[in-house]
């Protein structure tokens, strides 16, 4: 019985976060217009493409198990499970969204690139791990399998989180060719993505 509201709550705080996060979704169009148009990262603007579509098709998915055109596995279905689900997505997505609009601000863009005042932040998250959006991103994916846990989800949240791996590489890369002084901030905050781990 729970279940069966977890994941039409699922649906909807995801559609909400995806609205503000993107700004109704014209952020995630300029971003990708600007990748493709720039003949710097043909790798970038792969990864940024995939990773969208495979958003998308994360989205087609949850609507398809809400009603009922996909099988979820039964662990899924325990009350429990789709409370404990539920929450994690929402205080998941409520992190993303305060260190996407109180730490990054301006500077932020699904597309990797230089904007705004190009300031390196440090402050908050930023002393533990470079990326603490990605790092968070990976859960978010976590608890969107646990909410939706199917074969078609597992794999379109695996990718995704992969995604998030290969596109925290990418950046530290490029922010460390554009800004003198990243390098010396890959030397003070030692973790790409996991404090003591990776």
């Amino acid at each position: 019985m729970i279940y069966s509201i977890t994941k039409w709550i699922g649906l909807g705080v995801t559609l909400v976060f995806l609205f503000f996060y993107f700004k109704g979704g014209f952020d995630i169009i300029q971003d990708i217009k600007r990748s493709i148009q720039s003949t710097k990262s043909i790798r970038g603007s792969l990864l940024l493409s995939s990773m969208t579509l495979i958003g998308l098709l994360v989205i087609c998915f949850e609507f398809l198990i809400c009603i009922g055109r996909i099988s979820i596995f039964q662990w899924i279905q325990i009350d429990w499970v789709a409370l404990l689900g539920i929450i994690s997505l929402c205080l998941i997505i409520a992190v993303i969204l305060y260190f996407r609009f109180v730490y990054l601000k301006k500077n932020w863009s699904a597309n990797v690139n230089l904007i705004g005042e190009n300031e390196i932040v440090k402050s908050g998250p930023y002393h533990y791990v470079r990326h603490p959006l990605y790092s968070i991103a990976l859960l978010l994916y976590l608890s969107l399998f646990i909410v939706f846990g199917s074969w078609p989800m597992l794999i379109c949240c695996l990718l995704m989180m992969a995604g998030y791996i290969c596109l925290a590489m990418y950046e530290d890369h490029f922010l460390a060719i554009q800004l003198e002084n990243y390098k010396k901030y890959q030397m003070e905050v030692r973790f790409l993505l996991i404090p003591y781990l990776v």
